[in-house]
């Protein structure tokens, strides 16, 4: 069982990081490459560039994990039987989960094709997405929609913490870091000084109460 949370963990990781809208820290960078840089990342852009690290590391994770985080138990023949009885209870798709897969379905295609021919932009797809569930009955505003407060939480934090990071940035903060940094990292090699990078990365991201307000202040 450890070893499965281990590998579906770090496979939500590497899938958050592989779609545009996988997570809320992918969409601030886009924003910032597109004020800063004036490049516009959209969402089959986004994945044509992730998809190679992402792909590889999807398929090396578990092989990792295996051998640095072996499972206990190593074979389970009974499984199967146990799923389709499973399923079994759980009787015929339902209505409303057919329409879940259906807007599933169409958020994905709009998400590819809306960003290809720039018919319809990311923000605009996850809005019909919701509006559908909504009219179909799938989501209940009473039920899913006023109770859902960790969505609340993000709503009313989510701005704070950017702003609480980019004052870090404008009261020099980074600028003093890299200013210490730089300088020796310039004179390590390559492959060492990235080691030495992604650890102060690592580290310094328990400074942050969120990964997109890590990105937001290192990258502003």
């Amino acid at each position: 069982g450890s070893f499965l949370v281990m590998v579906a963990l770090h496979a939500n990781c590497v899938t958050s990081a592989l779609y545009l809208t996988g997570c809320a820290a992918s969409a601030l960078t886009a924003r910032m490459a597109l004020s800063a840089l004036g490049v516009e990342l959209g969402w089959m852009r986004w994945f044509m560039a992730m998809s190679v690290p992402g792909v590889l590391d999807v398929a090396l994770m578990p092989l990792v994990l295996y051998w640095a985080y072996p499972p206990e138990v190593r074979t389970t023949p009974e499984a199967p039987q146990l799923a389709r009885e499973k399923l079994k209870e759980m009787g015929p798709l339902t209505r409303k989960e057919i329409i879940m897969i259906g807007t599933f379905v169409l958020l994905i295609f709009l998400w590819i094709f809306g960003d290809l021919f720039k018919f319809i932009d990311a923000t605009s797809t996850a809005i019909v997405g919701v509006a559908i569930l909504l009219l179909t009955g799938v989501l209940d505003v009473t039920q899913h929609i006023i109770t859902e407060k960790a969505a609340y939480d993000t709503m009313l934090w989510f701005a704070t913490l950017v702003m609480l990071a980019g004052n870090l940035t404008k009261g020099g903060f980074f600028d003093w870091l890299s200013g210490h940094v730089s300088p020796t990292m310039s004179k390590l090699p390559w492959l060492v000084a990235m080691i030495v990078l992604s650890l102060l990365f690592y580290f310094s991201h328990y400074a942050f109460a969120s990964l997109t307000a890590h990105t937001a202040s290192l990258f502003r």
